[in-house]
């Protein structure tokens, strides 16, 4: 692989792995806001935040550690396949 080759493949994993992140993270927003219009109430419920904030932080170490080993596991490596 060349050098150029090594950072595109770098730079679609980020890109992908970024956009799958900012999407799961709009959607958590658009849930809170969701909660916030039809169901104020809940908001007020002690230890409604942190729930929401370990649910947030378990996605979110998921993502930063598993992504791409998951993949590598089941062999559903999609930047390798690029290379041949």
């Amino acid at each position: 692989m060349t050098c150029s080759g090594f950072y595109k493949q770098n730079f679609m994993r980020f890109f992908v792995s970024s956009f799958t992140m900012g999407f799961f993270n709009t959607l958590f927003l658009l849930l809170l806001g969701a909660i916030y219009f039809l169901w104020p109430e809940l908001m007020q419920v002690e230890g409604f935040w942190f729930s929401i904030g370990a649910i947030w932080l378990c996605f979110f170490v998921s993502w930063l550690l598993f992504g791409g080993i998951a993949d590598e596991i089941a062999g559903v490596n999609k930047y390798k396949d690029d290379e041949y």
